[in-house]
């Protein structure tokens, strides 16, 4: 297993990591991104489609340090 890292280094794309919070907790979290969108007009007519963030962060209560999960169990076949 690796090190603890700092928050700040966390994957930002949806990936499921474990993380340790200011709490003492562990959980396994991952960043998510709340966007609206809207169209504005450009010229000639035209219009084009803007994003804006919402709200984004941690699902996790205030987190600290985090490592990547472990690999899941192996299931064994039955022989």
């Amino acid at each position: 297993m690796t090190e603890w890292q700092p928050i700040e280094t966390a994957p930002r794309d949806g990936t499921k990591i474990l993380v340790f919070t200011v709490h003492g907790e562990i959980e396994i979290s991952d960043w998510y991104s709340i966007s609206h969108f809207h169209y504005e007009e450009a010229e000639n007519g035209l219009y084009r489609k803007v994003e804006t963030c919402i709200d984004e962060g941690w699902n996790s209560n205030m987190p600290v340090c985090w490592m990547p999960l472990p690999p899941p169990p192996i299931e064994e076949t039955a022989s």
